[in-house]
């Protein structure tokens, strides 16, 4: 199998959990052809997908191999438990800035987790990424040293974003990406 058929078949999964005809579709492929499911395991890892493949799939045993299934629950579980320390950290980073006074806007995948897959095992995340306002970066960073963690400065050239800061706490594996926006020109 190809790997143009493997991302084909890898579609169909996800796809499936929210269209039925589509798990049809998956049995099709995988009967019509030679898987490699080495390839279709790395696929699903390589697009952040391993644990939305395990949801949609785990309650029909007949399109996947055991093997597979019991890799795709493995990551599922590895991910609920990486994900709910990220989340815990993120809820004491937010009532920090909301103590503070600072507003931040939770972005990308811990927003995802939250609001469009309502369960935090289907996302894989690799850090946290928030918006603050510019003028209250000072003061957002503060609170991040506070809690351990510390600045460190790459540029961008977009310019509705300032310089995105991450910050690492020592002797964990949460990065925190900080994005500050800028308000629009003369106001």
């Amino acid at each position: 199998m190809i790997e143009r058929d493997i991302d084909r078949l890898l579609l169909v999964c996800v796809k499936a959990r929210y269209d039925r005809e589509a798990l049809d579709e998956a049995k099709r492929i995988v009967r019509d052809g030679q898987v490699n499911w080495e390839r279709f395991l790395q696929h699903a890892a390589k697009h952040a997908v391993a644990p939305l493949v395990h949801d949609t799939l785990r309650h029909d045993s007949s399109i996947l191999p055991t093997w597979v299934t019991e890799e795709l629950r493995t990551t599922y579980y590895q991910t609920a438990a990486q994900n709910a320390l990220r989340f815990q950290e993120l809820a004491g980073i937010v009532q920090a800035f909301n103590e503070a006074g600072i507003p931040v806007i939770v972005l990308k995948g811990a927003a995802m987790a939250q609001g469009t897959y309502r369960n935090l095992a289907l996302r894989p995340m690799s850090d946290l990424d928030l918006l603050v306002m510019s003028e209250l970066m000072l003061r957002a960073e503060e609170l991040l040293t506070q809690r351990g963690y510390t600045a460190r400065r790459y540029s961008i050239r977009r310019p509705w974003l300032a310089p995105v800061y991450y910050t690492r706490m020592p002797g964990a594996a949460v990065v925190q990406g900080i994005r500050a926006l800028r308000r629009p020109y003369g106001q």
